[in-house]
């Protein structure tokens, strides 16, 4: 935490109230703990996921696509499929290395790049 107070004595009650918040704050502790889910947990979840984004697009395909709604409904299945494929990452351990190698190619890239300039 960072406390500002005044020299002045003018704000000297406003000093000191803060001085007595910032010692109060300064004794809390935190504990960060990871939140576990079960492999059965996880599963439902991506097949309820799937199976919405199965919706989402049924319903797209029968809407007229010119109405304000159908735009709605195709933002609503493009953030539901983000989730999904980061869902998907966190669980299979296949495509998290995946993606850890997409980084690193990511990243090779950016560097031919900078030391071509």
């Amino acid at each position: 935490m960072v406390a500002a107070i005044s020299p002045a004595l003018s704000e000297a009650e406003e000093t000191l109230g803060t001085l007595r918040f910032a010692s109060s704050v300064k004794k809390i502790k935190t504990v960060a703990v990871q939140n576990e889910q079960e492999a059965e947990e996880n599963d439902l979840l991506l097949q309820t996921m799937r199976s919405e984004m199965e919706e989402l697009r049924t319903t797209i395909r029968k809407s007229d696509l010119q109405r304000p709604e159908a735009q709605r409904l195709r933002n609503r299945a493009e953030a539901v499929e983000h989730a999904l494929m980061s869902m998907q990452t966190r669980v299979d351990s296949t495509m998290w290395d995946q993606a850890r190698a997409a980084q690193a190619d990511v990243e090779r890239q950016r560097r031919e790049a900078l030391a071509g300039l």
